[in-house]
């Protein structure tokens, strides 16, 4: 055995060590800045021609920023765009109503409401009065296929069901039926780009739901801190600020006058 080789064999372990330690450093931080690239874009899905949406999508991309994240909104027909979220094909849920989760296990809703959905109904004739959907029953009603809680509130009513809001609209200016349901916002400004006269929203609204952000759980340790995010803004009133200046943009673009 050469002297010293002892020794050196020490400086050999050494160093050895010292390069693996630096090569599992190297790999960690590698594994998690890509973890953190992954995050750095989410994409979320949305129904098509949800004028609501837009508050959401205002609110939203402040409180990612907030976390270093953009985020994209991407339009689908209704049931594919929780399908898409579902499966994590996106990212998440842009929102819906509360209670999602019941039957799409994989989303998460995040539980700051971020603006309300409300249902109302819409008239010519200036003798009605409504108080909830039974109060409809002596009426004739029409309203856009898929709009859910128009079909399970009129359900054995005399009702026509169409493809398009358009159309249901059509029919109330011709006299055919009493009374149109649709959102409140998505309805007026639908009035006033087709520059119907004489119609009115029936107050009260039928129905008033939050409706909430969803992620899906393979992001789920975004939850809390989104969730924070969203509060802050929340308590500090920014998202009140934020409904009411898209929906003032909203009525100003179609030059619709109400009180909301």
């Amino acid at each position: 055995m050469c002297p010293g080789y002892g020794f050196d064999r020490k400086i050999e372990d050494t160093v050895f060590f010292k390069i693996l330690k630096g090569l599992l450093i190297v790999f960690v931080l590698s594994g998690t800045d890509y973890s953190a690239r992954a995050e750095d874009q989410l994409v979320f899905s949305t129904a098509e021609n949800v004028l609501m949406g837009k508050v959401a999508e205002n609110v939203l991309r402040q409180a990612y920023q907030s976390l270093g994240i953009t985020i994209s909104v991407v339009g689908y027909p209704a049931l594919r765009a929780l399908v898409n979220a579902d499966e994590g094909i996106v990212d998440g849920e842009l929102i819906r109503v509360k209670g999602l989760e019941a039957d799409y296990k994989n989303l998460i809703m995040i539980p700051v409401p971020l603006t309300t959905m409300e249902g109302v109904a819409f008239t010519k004739n200036p003798d009605i009065r409504i108080k909830g959907f039974d109060s409809l029953k002596p009426f004739s009603i029409a309203f856009r296929r898929g709009i859910k809680f128009a079909e399970k509130g009129t359900d054995g009513m005399n009702r026509t069901v169409l493809d398009t809001l358009e159309h249901a609209f059509l029919l109330l200016t011709k006299d055919r039926v009493d009374v149109v349901i649709s959102t409140r916002l998505t309805g007026l400004v639908l009035i006033n780009r087709l520059r119907y006269q004489g119609i009115r929203t029936l107050e009260p609204p039928l129905v008033r739901t939050y409706l909430y952000h969803y992620l899906h759980q393979k992001h789920k340790a975004l939850v809390p801190m989104i969730t924070t995010s969203l509060q802050q803004m929340q308590n500090e009133g920014k998202i009140t600020r934020e409904k009411e200046r898209v929906i003032r943009e909203l009525l100003k673009s179609s030059q619709v006058e109400h009180g909301h």
